[in-house]
Order: structure tokens, then sequence, then C-alpha cells
């Protein structure tokens, strides 16, 4: 006897991962996570793996992260990405030397990556080297100003002679850790960004 009903509809990796993204960045990390499973069941790929790291480092997974960011080197050693992830999770792990080492490895394959030396100076500035991460901000705004803008959120720009004066704007996990504590273990609900006006000034 022949049965009728609905064919299941399979997603494809890539509506996976973009499904897995949007949950991501509206905070849903289980979600997320869940989708990024289902499309490296499909399709164990580096990029899928880096995503999957990102969600688990957000969730405080950080172990688990770390596992997803070497399955994602092992397929491709040189995923500046799935370098700087491991970093930052060794970092909230307490292995600052090992995270170094991931970072100092993206650095030697791409000496100028913005994105790899604005993550070391949130991660240096978390364990109070305030010195050493103002001095990795520099680098990135030289290299690339929109970039340096963006990535802090700056605002209400002024220039005062050689002086540029300007607000941050940074979402509350990023002043929670630097304040020393696990936005993995807190109570706060907090979705997009609040304001924190940090008065900075950089040589023009």
């Amino acid at each position: 006897m022949k049965l009728f009903g609905r064919k299941k509809v399979t997603q494809s990796p890539s509506e996976l991962i973009d499904e897995g993204y949007t949950l991501f960045i509206n905070g849903d990390n289980e979600g997320a996570v869940k989708c990024y499973d289902e499309a490296l069941m499909i399709d164990p790929s580096s990029e899928t793996y880096v995503c999957k790291a990102q969600a688990l480092t957000r969730m405080g997974k950080f172990k688990e992260s770390i596992d997803s960011s070497n399955k994602a080197l092992e397929l491709e050693p040189v995923n500046i990405i799935a370098l700087v992830e491991k970093a930052r999770a060794l970092a909230n792990l307490g292995s600052q030397d090992d995270s170094f080492k991931c970072y100092d490895k993206a650095l030697e394959l791409e000496p100028k990556n913005v994105y790899t030396l604005s993550s070391k100076a949130s991660t240096l500035e978390s364990m109070g080297r305030h010195e050493e991460a103002q001095n990795c901000y520099d680098t990135v705004f030289d290299l690339d100003q929109d970039f340096f803008l963006q990535r802090v959120g700056v605002h209400n720009v002024t220039v005062e002679g050689d002086v540029v004066n300007f607000e941050a704007y940074f979402t509350l996990e990023d002043v929670m850790v630097a304040r020393g504590e696990d936005p993995a273990k807190s109570d706060k609900q907090v979705r997009g960004s609040i304001d924190v006006v940090v008065l900075a000034a950089l040589e023009s």
C-alpha cells in the first residue's frame, strides 16, 4: 500500500548556518548551536565550527568552544577567526599564555588583521593590561579607522587641535568582562547595547 504524506524538507548547510547566525545575533545561542550542529552533520566545515565556537563562548562554555575551534583548525590550520575564538575562550579559562600564543600565531599569518588586533586588545583590557591594549587599539586605528570606530561603537566624535575626543558604545557583555565579571553567570538579560561614556584622546 502506498502511503501519501508531506515530504520532510531538509535545509541546506548554508541555510542552517544563516538561521543559526540570525539566532546568534538575537541572543538565542542555544538555538544557534542546534542549527550549527545540524549543518555539521551534513557538511563538517571549518566555517560552521567557528560559528559554533562563537556561540559557545557567549554561553560561557569555553572548553566546548575550544574543542569546536580545534576542529575548525584541523580542517583549516590557517583559519584566523578560529585562532582568535580559541584565544578568547582560553583567556576566559585563565590560560593567558596559551591565549596569547593563539593571538600571536594569527598575527604571524596576518600581521595587519584588525579583527585579530582588536580582539587581542579587548582581552588585554579585560586582564587589566591597559597600556598594551591601548597599543593594539592604536595600531587598529592607524590601519583602519572605519573598522576601529565601528568596533568600539564610537559616536559624538569631536576634534580639538591634534586630539580626537569621542564617546564609546559598548555591549553589556564588554562592560562585565572589563569589570572582571562572568557574563554567563549573570542573571541580567539585556540584548543590544548600553551607553557607557568613555572620553578618550588619540593622536591625530
